[in-house]
C-alpha cells in the first residue's frame, strides 16, 4: 500500500506585519488607574487608525500593543514613524500620561520618503 499525500492550494500574500508597545503601559495602569489606562488605549488605536488609512488594519489587540497589517512595507513604515511621532507629540503636551510609542517589524523592504530617508539616524535613533 502506498502512501498518498494530501495537497492543499494555498495563496501567499506579501505584505508587513507590526508591532505597537506603549512603553510603561503596566506602570501607568497602576498609577493612574484603569479608566485612564482604557482611555490611552482609545487614543493609540484612532491614532493607529488615523495614519494607517486605508493602507493596513488591525489584525489583533495584545494588551497595550497592536499587531497591525499592511500591504506594503513603505506604508507600514511611513504609519509607524507617523504614529510614533503624533502620540509623542500628544504625550508630550499632557502631564498624566507622558508615554512613549514603540513600534517594530521583523522584516522591511527599502523605501525612500520625500521629506527624509527612514534609515536616516535621526528617524532610527531612540527607535524600537
Amino acid at each position: 500500500m502506498s502512501a498518498t499525500r494530501a495537497t492543499t492550494a494555498v495563496d501567499t500574500v506579501q505584505g508587513a506585519i507590526v508591532f505597537t508597545d506603549l512603553a510603561g503601559f503596566t506602570e501607568f495602569t497602576a498609577v493612574q488607574g484603569d479608566e485612564a489606562a482604557l482611555e490611552l488605549l482609545s487614543i493609540q488605536e484612532r491614532l493607529i487608525n488615523l495614519e494607517m488609512g486605508e493602507h493596513g488594519h488591525i489584525v489583533k489587540e495584545l494588551g497595550d500593543g497592536l499587531m497591525l497589517w499592511f500591504g506594503e512595507a513603505c506604508d507600514a513604515v511611513r504609519c509607524s514613524l507617523a504614529f510614533q511621532d503624533e502620540f509623542e507629540r500628544r504625550s508630550s503636551a499632557q502631564n498624566t500620561w507622558r508615554r512613549r510609542a514603540r513600534c517594530s517589524s521583523p522584516r522591511q523592504r527599502r523605501c525612500k520618503s520625500a521629506t527624509s530617508s527612514p534609515t536616516s539616524p535621526s528617524r532610527r535613533s531612540g527607535r524600537s
